[in-house]
């Protein structure tokens, strides 16, 4: 029989780790739409404004 860890381990990669993750590609989005620099966080932007929505 296969032991059983008593408490969950930490996942090798988190939520926040993922969040930044993409935080960081749509401040690549941002920077190359705007022709700017881009400072983290990034506030508000969203993937629709670059259909220019």
């Amino acid at each position: 029989m296969e032991s059983v860890p008593k408490e969950d381990p930490e996942p090798f990669v988190t939520g926040e780790d993922g969040k930044r993750a993409v935080e960081i590609i749509l401040g690549i989005y941002k920077a190359s739409k705007n022709g700017r620099h881009v400072t983290f966080p990034l506030g508000s932007f969203s993937t629709m404004e670059m259909m220019g929505k």
